[in-house]
């Protein structure tokens, strides 16, 4: 009698939707538990320190912070340390632990820069990172670089460079493909209030790289098992372990895009403040962002606040390569580095 009824469809309907609801609020509450436990940011360093002179104020400071899909930038950092790093200098990289919260890198930082107490600031953001080192960069200016906190004679604290890889200046920049992807998970998951744990990312991983291990459309899809037990073990490994990056922290990590700021941002750095902006040689092979479209803000941005924009071309390179191009980026960065110093050099007099 009851499967008569003609709310009987609405009920299965509606009982087939909370369960699936619950199931993703354990999911994701088994995984906070266990496999991604919610930690924050804090920096770590890169490289062994120079010497330094106990009595001696640390020369230069640098930040590196990853971008998608990245947990941390150690990495990147260590790609990049040979020409990051240099007498009486220390390289730290941002971890952002399960998400991205402003003003927990904000205390982290005051933490950090109020123990060394550097002379200058160098930042390097790889692709979102970048947008990340900018609201450091942003909240440095605001709180430590005031002539009148220091007296006379003591060297203000300045940002020395600002390295941008790739970074998007807004969800604009992000190519469309990959914008509307992410718009539709972060609605879908705010719209839903739970963003799964880590047997949803598991399905969605193995979902997304179907090709993989099999063939074929369903209902005639040809499963081949051993390669779905390889990117099974793969995926394991690489996203769902403790050291992985969690769903909530790539929602994270494109809402810093989503909320970025960039006149604002810009508009509060000191005028003379360098930035370089790193890209491929050919816009066209950086699948994630545009930075043809990028560059252009950056010469508005720059010419608007009075900044100073270098612009570097990697040859060959594609979305935020560093790690990959090491060797064409440290180049690229020492012979800047060696061209700004002589400029600096020859506005001297020296």
């Amino acid at each position: 009698m009851i499967r008569t009824r003609w709310w009987y469809p609405l009920w299965l309907i509606l009982i087939t939707i909370s369960a699936f609801y619950g199931l993703l609020r354990v999911d994701q509450y088994v995984a906070d538990l266990v496999v991604w436990p919610v930690d924050g940011a804090h920096f770590v360093e890169v490289g062994l320190p120079a010497p330094q002179a106990k009595t001696e104020r640390l020369g230069t400071m640098v930040i590196v912070a990853g971008g998608l899909n990245l947990k941390s930038g150690t990495a990147i950092a260590a790609a990049l340390l040979p020409s990051l790093s240099g007498p009486n200098t220390r390289v730290f990289s941002l971890v952002y632990g399960s998400g991205i919260y402003d003003p927990d890198i904000q205390a982290k930082f005051d933490e950090l820069y109020r123990r060394y107490d550097p002379v200058h600031l160098n930042l390097l953001g790889s692709s979102m990172g970048g947008d990340v080192v900018l609201n450091i960069a942003r909240h440095f200016q605001s709180t430590y670089a005031d002539p009148e906190r220091y007296r006379p004679g003591h060297l203000v604290p300045s940002i020395g460079t600002v390295f941008l890889d790739c970074t998007p200046m807004g969800t604009d920049d992000v190519r469309y493909g990959a914008r509307t992807q992410a718009d539709f998970l972060t609605g879908l998951t705010e719209a839903v209030g739970t963003d799964g744990g880590a047997g949803t990312r598991l399905v969605a991983e193995l979902l997304a790289q179907q090709k993989q291990w099999s063939s074929g459309m369903f209902p005639y899809l040809t499963i081949r098992p051993d390669d779905l037990a390889f990117k099974w073990a793969q995926v394991v490994r690489d996203k769902i372990s403790p050291s992985g990056v969690s769903t909530a922290l790539i929602k994270d990590q494109y809402g810093v895009i989503r909320r970025f700021e960039a006149d604002a941002v810009f508009g509060s750095l000191g005028v003379g403040t360098q930035i370089v902006f790193l890209r491929p040689d050919i816009a066209q092979h950086d699948y994630t962002i545009d930075v043809a479209a990028v560059q252009d803000r950056l010469i508005v941005l720059s010419a608007a606040y009075g900044l100073n924009l270098t612009v570097l071309t990697v040859a060959g390179g594609s979305h935020a390569s560093a790690i990959r191009d090491a060797a064409t980026y440290n180049q690229l960065i020492r012979a800047y580095r060696t061209q700004a110093a002589r400029a600096t050099d020859v506005a001297a007099g020296r």
